[in-house]
């Protein structure tokens, strides 16, 4: 029983890393879609086009760059 907790507790403890904030989000493609960003860095170099009601948001980020286009329906909150 001590065994099969302690395995389900590193496989819980394994998923929460993904969770955090990553070092860098790229952009070389299209987005279309509104997808939740917590990353340190923005570089865009494709098509960012979101659709949302209120402005996009991207979390922790601390370096936006864009070389390619960003569009939004309500706009941006950098």
């Amino acid at each position: 029983m001590k065994r099969i907790f302690a395995i389900s507790i590193s496989l819980l403890a394994g998923f929460s890393s993904y969770a955090g904030t990553i070092p860098l989000f790229f952009n070389a493609g299209a987005i279309t879609s509104a997808i939740p960003i917590d990353a340190t860095g923005f570089f865009n170099l494709g098509t960012f086009d979101i659709s949302t009601p209120f402005p996009y948001d991207i979390q922790n980020t601390l370096n936006f760059t864009n070389r390619g286009t960003m569009l939004s329906s309500v706009g941006f909150r950098f």
